[in-house]
């Protein structure tokens, strides 16, 4: 905050912060650091979206950790971030730190606690370096705008799935495209959540080769992996899916109601 001489002042509700700062011979970081607290993720998340001019910090790790997954505890395939785990991690400090609390927890629940934090720390290493050493020629709103088209085109794929899924329960077939068009419409009305026409046919592909459905002609079919997997479907996964569809997706907040 200092080195950079950041504006602070919308992270402080009264006060003058430079007559505070005159008053106890401080600093401006120095003011934010004690003001706030830092074992608290909505308040991280406040503190350097406000300071970094981000529409919210945790969000940018959100889509940074699309291409940027490192598996650092264990060799192996990288581990995307999970903050349900992250918030779980900082209840597990409090317990530990303050209820004196002895907590039982599985050799692989720790790893992934940890692997989960160095990950998400990584980034945000990440993310101050864009701002700390310009020089570099990081683009970090080309990288954010990239994780956002990925987890979009992800949430899109995994909802609309689910309607063709729900319809072919209901009806035994459906007839490619004019039908899957009408879906789409539908989604968009009910839920507010817009397929692109073009990205129809790769979906209905996608599904084909996965084997949840198959086609016969211009009709398609659901198939037995495809019922299962519609059976168990959450709508806390339908609530995630929906909320990746939205241009700003902050699934560090947790969905709560099933």
């Amino acid at each position: 905050m200092d080195k950079l001489s950041l504006d602070v002042s919308s992270l402080l509700v009264r006060g003058n912060i430079e007559k505070l700062v005159t008053d106890k011979g401080t600093t401006k970081g120095n003011v934010i650091a004690s003001t706030y607290s830092f074992v608290n993720i909505d308040e991280i998340d406040l503190v350097f979206s406000n300071l970094l001019n981000l529409s919210s910090f945790l969000d940018y790790i959100v889509k940074l950790n699309v291409t940027d997954q490192t598996r650092f505890v264990l060799d192996g395939h990288p581990l995307p971030i999970e903050y349900k785990r992250f918030r779980k991690a900082y209840n597990l400090r409090d317990e530990i730190a303050h209820g004196i609390k002895d907590v039982k927890f599985s050799n692989t629940m720790v790893i992934h606690l940890w692997d989960n934090l160095l990950n998400m720390t990584d980034i945000s290493i990440s993310i101050f370096s864009s701002f700390l050493k310009p020089e570099e020629g990081w683009n970090l709103p080309n990288s954010y705008e990239y994780g956002l088209d990925w987890i979009r085109t992800r949430g899109n794929f995994k909802l609309f799935s689910d309607k063709i899924f729900a319809k072919l329960m209901e009806v035994g077939s459906l007839i490619v495209p004019e039908v899957l068009f009408i879906l789409a419409k539908v989604l968009k009305t009910s839920s507010s959540v817009e397929i692109a026409e073009e990205r129809i046919p790769r979906i209905v592909s996608k599904m084909v080769q996965t084997g949840v459905i198959y086609g016969v002609g211009k009709k398609i079919f659901l198939t037995p992996k495809g019922k299962k997997r519609h059976e168990r479907t959450t709508n806390i996964l339908r609530n995630l899916w929906k909320r990746e569809s939205y241009n700003i997706i902050c699934t560090w907040i947790p969905i709560t109601h099933d």
